[in-house]
């Protein structure tokens, strides 16, 4: 299952698959893929990797999930990718500006690169296009900018938030 997860005004990709009973393979953002041992009894949710444990106690508040571990109290929030991407977009905004790195919104194959490095964008202009779930998403850049960087090529499969292209702001 994927998820994406807020904590600490970050948003990461979460990919928890199960193994059988009580074993996951966790994947979070850019991070390695790891195995945990994992049981939970009502809110509490104790984990095991590498010869160590963790315990936390989650808790839902009015301001959303929090949890609570080693004497450490986090806010999390978590979301489909539909939410955690109009959470990105609104935070863009709240920054004077939109996005500089355009992001796959979900795994997929990039069918094509629709600019050239060193090329002058406009905001909305077309930068990418992503199959997904047997669909073609157009994805537009949200500055005027120039293309700083291309990080991927046609063909390539992608994860979800996978960087596409750098922008350089106008």
């Amino acid at each position: 299952m994927k998820y994406s997860v807020e904590i600490a005004d970050q948003i990461v990709a979460v990919d928890i698959r199960p193994l059988g009973t009580g074993r996951y393979q966790i994947k979070v953002g850019d991070g390695p893929v790891q195995v945990v041992d994992g049981t939970h009894q009502g809110t509490l949710v104790h984990l095991v990797a590498h010869g160590q444990s963790a315990s936390v106690h989650l808790t839902e508040v009015k301001t959303g999930l929090h949890a609570h571990t080693k004497g450490t109290r986090s806010q999390l929030s978590v979301m489909d990718s539909r939410a955690a991407r109009r959470r990105a977009r609104e935070k863009a905004s709240s920054l004077g500006g939109g996005n500089a790195v355009v992001c796959s919104p979900m795994p997929g194959r990039v069918v094509s690169i629709l600019v050239e490095a060193d090329e002058v964008v406009k905001t909305g202009q077309g930068i990418a296009i992503v199959e997904a779930m047997k669909m073609e998403n157009e994805l537009h850049a949200e500055i005027d900018g120039t293309v700083s960087q291309i990080h991927v090529k046609a063909g390539d499969l992608v994860d979800g938030q996978a960087k596409l292209v750098t922008l350089t702001p106008s």
